[in-house]
């Protein structure tokens, strides 16, 4: 399943110079005609730098202004330069006083915040995105919250807007996801009014303690693994159509799809084959279910199939709607209703019929969900961490759980799951706070369940062998299974943090 952060253009994502920005940079060698290698941020530049008196020192940190980001290589000056005795006793503070006096802005605690902000990241700065950053932090001292949400944006290099910046302070709440549909439930249940987008968001929310994890057609494909689920299609079309027409992008395109209908039909019509779409997705997908991997998952299931609970439930929230509606409108140009927890809020807060308080709490969870979408946003394409919190069912109740997510993207920029830091936090009703490390490392996974209240060693070790074969069937190999009888504080506040800052360490030891 190809669970999208929320829409935003590569274009708002990747900045560019542009004359009178300010950045930080440090030094690293000093080059002829008035050149200079400088690290800023994670990127390395070569420019011409004016000014040079005093002269630049090799491994000092200055501001640089770009004065002609068109030449080549750009030119730049030092902003705020002091004697060489001056530079030594320079602080961060004095370095963004001296970006504020460049831009002709006031000294105040929420601008200093915010000049902090980017020139810790390293990313240019120009007045006006320090202006329009103080208009949505505010200009007064306590806007440590809005300071952060200022912070997270400039990380994953998401525009500095009004409703990308309410949308981070709305995930700052300290409401769960799982908190906020049980209340919009209630409200709804209460109200002596009750209208088509108030009934569909009530049975959403209820048939959240319903989902089934049995794998959709792009989950079972992505167990099996790409490479596999396309030699398995075109087996498929061999076996049933052997006069098709052998086109393999139009099959890697439909394996890296969604395996809608609308994706079916496109693959059909480009391999020149005359088949039901519907059909031959129903075919494929037992195919697919077929293969003993798959089997070897489903067989110790008791009835119920725990293994796409947690993907089942981000589709029913919602969370691949941008990648479902664009996927919609790139083969036919139309949309049609996903059903989704999130459109069907989107509808519900739109609602002028509903009652103001019920449109108030579908609002606020739609925005917990859009919210969550671009924590999965990352400034690196390569880079991929990330926090979320979802509603899944669990003994037939639906309990709150806290994923953190530290790992690498593949070349298409999706998540690698053979190397990877996964954190599972969660309050259950018998075994209580709870917290799962899963450390991937090329196919090699260890676990640590960490638990206080209960001994879980017996139940650990004789459930281990089934685990290890179903893993193995996976083409994975289990390293180990261990319990920790005490939680490490700093691992579950990272589970649990919204607008986690991205500083991957893939090498994170658990």
């Amino acid at each position: 399943m190809n669970f999208q952060p929320y829409a935003v253009s590569q274009s708002q994502m990747i900045g560019t110079y542009v004359p009178e920005q300010i950045l930080r940079g440090k030094v690293l060698d000093i080059l002829p005609d008035r050149t200079a290698i400088v690290q800023l941020g994670a990127r390395k530049s070569i420019a011409r730098v004016t000014a040079l008196q005093p002269p630049l020192k090799i491994g000092g940190d200055y501001l640089f202004q770009i004065k002609q980001a068109d030449s080549h290589p750009p030119t730049a000056v030092v902003v705020g330069h002091r004697n060489e005795l001056q530079q030594e006793k320079s602080s961060p503070l004095s370095m963004v006083r001296d970006l504020l006096d460049a831009f002709q802005l006031k000294d105040t605690p929420a601008n200093r915040g915010l000049a902090k902000i980017f020139l810790d990241s390293g990313e240019p700065l120009s007045r006006s995105q320090l202006v329009s950053a103080e208009s949505l932090a505010g200009s007064t001292a306590g806007v440590s919250d809005s300071l952060r949400a200022v912070g997270w944006l400039v990380n994953r290099h998401l525009p500095l807007t009004k409703p990308f910046f309410n949308t981070a302070v709305q995930l700052m709440q300290q409401k769960s996801l799982t908190g906020q549909l049980s209340s919009l439930q209630k409200e709804i249940a209460a109200s002596s009014l009750s209208t088509p987008s108030m009934l569909a968001v009530n049975q959403s929310i209820s048939d959240l303690e319903k989902t089934d994890g049995f794998p959709d057609p792009v989950m079972t494909a992505g167990l099996i693994g790409r490479e596999q689920s396309a030699q398995l299609l075109r087996d498929f079309f061999q076996n049933s159509v052997p006069a098709f027409h052998d086109d393999s992008n139009a099959m890697a395109e439909f394996i890296n799809s969604s395996m809608s209908v609308p994706d079916a039909a496109n693959l059909l019509n480009k391999l020149a084959v005359r088949m039901q779409p519907d059909q031959f997705l129903s075919r494929y997908h037992q195919l697919l279910l077929a293969q003993p991997a798959i089997q070897t998952l489903l067989q110790t299931a008791n009835g119920r199939t725990p293994i796409g609970i947690l993907f089942k439930t981000l589709e029913a929230l919602g969370f691949n709607e941008e990648h479902s509606l664009r996927n919609q409108l790139s083969i036919d140009g139309t949309v049609q209703a996903t059903g989704s927890l999130k459109e069907r809020l989107l509808a519900l807060s739109d609602d002028v019929h509903a009652p103001a308080g019920v449109r108030q709490l579908a609002g606020e969870a739609l925005g917990k969900i859009t919210g969550q979408q671009l924590q999965m946003v990352s400034s690196d394409p390569l880079i991929a961490q990330f926090s979320f919190q979802v509603p899944v069912p669990i003994q037939n109740k639906v309990k709150n759980l806290s994923v953190y997510w530290e790992g690498r993207r593949d070349k298409q920029g999706k998540l690698d799951p053979d190397s990877c830091v996964i954190l599972l936090h969660l309050e259950l009703t018998h075994l209580h706070e709870t917290l799962i490390t899963v450390n991937v490392q090329n196919r090699r996974i260890s676990v640590n369940v960490q638990n206080e209240t209960a001994d879980l060693q017996t139940l650990l070790k004789d459930t281990e062998p089934e685990l290890r074969d179903q893993l193995s069937a996976l083409n994975y190999h289990l390293l180990s299974v261990h319990q920790t009888q005490k939680i490490n504080r700093r691992l579950a506040e990272k589970a649990q943090q919204p607008l986690a800052v991205s500083n991957y360490n893939l090498d994170l030891r658990i």
